[in-house]
């Protein structure tokens, strides 16, 4: 490794931008608006999810404080010249994401927890809600870091031979520095000349640009895998979840007791003689029918004769398969959804695969681990990997061991007969679910014949 020190680089003339302009300070607006970004566009996932909005400013009031003086601590510590007072000052330069992460999911995590044990919402839940949208806090306040002339890596070139010349202007200028480090150094391929203005590679912008990607990657993209899988409800009942202009007999249609005039599109009749209409279902509203606003009561009841079976049996490989069941019950078709906790997996190997490349650019002083680079790159890459082995865990083990009826997952799951009862202290239910359950075949039996029938 080749060691180099940012106080090897000072500012040239040409440099314009200021950290302050009065009582105005760029850092402070910059890292404050990235955090509020990020608070709004988490509090559209929980609309979205239907989830309480408030939770989203109570879980603020401990996370954002620990995340700011936790970024400052670890930021600062180990470089001297700092009080043990002026360690926690988050409003000045020096601010660690790794220590911010730290301090803010410490306290964030304690809040949500207890907010979701009350609420009946899993952790998990609420950090996919929250965590991606701080890959868009970062690349904001990376802004600051521009103004403030930091966080810049190895010398490109020489100014004068017009070196990263696809930069704006205003950025290649302000990454301009003149070399007043020791005689003879060289770093990478450059030799340097004291007194000669370098133009640096502008890393707060690698950051920036790449996590706003990542973070349109993870919100975006990610949860439109389930659209491309092979088993979607459109492709599986054509005639249900119509997402091509389809023909469909109208009294067909008005006879199915889940028939929802809303949610669907009626284009134009096709004739008067048959009655037939053009119908199409948007995708939202197709997977909110099939999936997230369905509960299969033929399902829920074969999950809770399957739990009275095993419920004088014990171990691991049993509670594995009752949490199998769960799983299958709110989901008895097997559709492909992406699990809560894999968005928050994606968000740690996001940002820890970007950091891990740019971390052979920065300072020597800079490292994560502060003089030791190889540590530094290690650290990051475990960090990297835990976000993929998230992903993992989250997709196909933790569904089956940690879920229980009532919660707030992808969905709500169904609540059985006894988490209903737990929760309303009502004792009052049927015990005709035998008899309703071998009804329900019938009729799902009966269903799967006329679509048979109609498609012959």
């Amino acid at each position: 490794m080749q060691e180099w020190y940012e106080h090897w680089f000072i500012p040239s003339e040409r440099i314009t931008v200021s950290p302050s302009y009065g009582l105005f300070h760029f850092y402070s607006f910059a890292v404050t608006t990235g955090i509020l970004i990020a608070i709004i566009f988490a509090g559209y996932q929980f609309f979205k999810r239907g989830l309480k909005l408030e939770t989203v400013l109570i879980g603020a009031v401990f996370a954002v404080p620990g995340g700011l003086f936790g970024a400052s601590f670890f930021g600062k510590l180990g470089n001297s010249g700092y009080s043990f007072w002026q360690l926690f000052a988050f409003w000045e330069a020096g601010l660690s994401i790794h220590g911010g992460l730290i301090g803010g999911a410490a306290l964030g995590i304690i809040a949500f927890y207890i907010i979701g044990r009350k609420e009946k919402v899993s952790l998990l839940t609420y950090m996919d809600c929250v965590l991606p949208h701080i890959l868009l806090s970062q690349a904001i306040g990376r802004w600051g870091n521009f103004f403030n002339s930091e966080v810049v890596g190895r010398p490109a070139g020489l100014y004068s031979e017009g070196v990263l010349s696809w930069l704006p202007n205003f950025i290649r200028e302000n990454m301009t520095f003149v070399f007043n480090g020791p005689y003879g150094s060289q770093i990478g391929t450059i030799n340097l000349v004291q007194g000669l203005e370098y133009v640096m590679h502008p890393i707060f912008l690698y950051e920036s640009f790449w996590f706003t990607i990542l973070w349109a990657f993870i919100v975006l993209l990610v949860p439109l895998i389930k659209n491309f899988a092979k088993n979607v409800p459109w492709k599986k009942d054509p005639q249900s979840f119509p997402i091509k202009k389809t023909a469909i007999p109208f009294n067909k249609i008005i006879q199915n007791e889940n028939f929802e005039p809303k949610k669907y599109n009626v284009i134009a009749f096709e004739n008067d003689s048959s009655n037939e209409e053009l119908f199409y279902m948007k995708n939202k509203d197709i997977w909110k029918k099939a999936y997230y606003k369905n509960i299969d009561k033929i399902a829920v009841l074969e999950y809770e004769e399957q739990m009275s079976e095993m419920s004088q049996k014990k171990g691991i490989k049993t509670h594995w398969q009752k949490g199998k069941a769960l799983v299958k019950a709110n989901n008895p078709n097997d559709y492909l959804i992406m699990k809560v906790g894999v968005q928050s997996g994606f968000y740690f190997f996001a940002w820890n695969f970007v950091r891990v490349i740019l971390e052979s650019q920065r300072p020597t002083d800079n490292l994560f681990i502060s003089g030791n680079q190889t540590l530094s790159v290690i650290i990051i890459a475990l960090i990297m990997a835990f976000g993929l082995l998230f992903v993992v865990l989250s997709q196909y083990i933790t569904p089956y061991l940690f879920r229980k009826p009532g919660f707030v997952y992808e969905k709500e799951y169904f609540h059985t007969k006894l988490s209903l009862e737990k929760k309303t202290k009502d004792k009052t239910y049927s015990s005709s679910d035998i008899i309703e359950k071998n009804k329900l075949k019938e009729q799902k039996a009966k269903e799967k014949l006329d679509k048979i029938l109609n498609k012959n």
